[in-house]
């Protein structure tokens, strides 16, 4: 592709515009020409880019390679509103596409749980926000009993996750704990399995808490909760 402002492109540019083409339209044309399309942005902290939190990253990920995947346990949350509805959809050229959804009346939920390379494990939607008091709670009575000896249970390093009873929980089934670098979210596998299921469940467009608990239910055997594909398998 021509280098950015370049005479080339420029001549390519022009050119376009005396076949008639209007000025988005030729850009558009030119990008499509060289596989480049809009796409919607991943962020990411840009503390990524601190030395120390490359460094963390780097190091994590060098650690990974010598582990057993089917002890690695990765917990996660994600909020699961009663306002989800799909962000893309189709009107004619022109019109705006309009939908709709609470404005006034709608509650946020939290559905965690922990992905294993063969299974989910401990999937359970909380009504509000997580907390420590909640985290421990979920890890004594959902995570625990799903827990072998040596299991190696991965969090996000945040301070909701740092919980004593939580650990010792964990360690009381001779698992042990570890966190991710900080500003490090992606690099945990079950954010995938969250887009999946959000991608499902804003189809459903679950109005109250009763109707989202059995949307996510009805997952459980869908193609959207495979897991090996989160781990680098088919």
């Amino acid at each position: 592709m021509g280098k950015p402002y370049s005479s080339d492109l420029r001549g390519r540019f022009v050119a376009l515009l005396e076949d008639g083409l209007s000025a988005s339209a030729a850009g558009a044309h030119l990008l499509a020409r060289h596989g480049i399309t809009r796409k919607k942005k991943t962020l990411v902290a840009s503390e990524q880019k601190r030395e120390d939190i490359v460094e963390a990253r780097m190091r994590w990920r060098n650690g990974m390679t010598d582990l057993n995947i089917g002890a690695l346990v990765f917990i996660g949350e994600s909020g699961f509103d009663t306002k989800m509805t799909r962000l893309r959809g189709r009107s004619k050229r022109g019109q705006p596409c309009i939908d709709s959804v609470p404005r006034g009346h709608w509650h946020n939920n939290t559905f965690i749980a922990g992905l294993r390379s063969e299974r989910v494990d401990a999937p359970i939607l909380l009504p509000g926000a997580m907390d420590g008091d909640a985290f421990a709670t979920w890890v004594e009575q959902a995570l625990a009993p799903t827990l072998a000896a040596d299991d190696i249970v991965i969090c996000d390093n945040l301070n909701v996750h740092k919980n004593a009873a939580a650990r010792r929980a964990i360690e009381a089934c001779g698992a042990t704990l570890s966190f991710l670098p900080a500003y490090s979210p992606d690099l945990n596998p079950i954010e995938m399995l969250f887009a999946r299921i959000k991608a499902v469940v804003r189809a459903m467009a679950p109005r109250d808490f009763d109707a989202l608990c059995t949307a996510v239910a009805a997952l459980r055997n869908k193609p959207c909760y495979s897991r090996r594909s989160f781990f680098g398998g088919p």
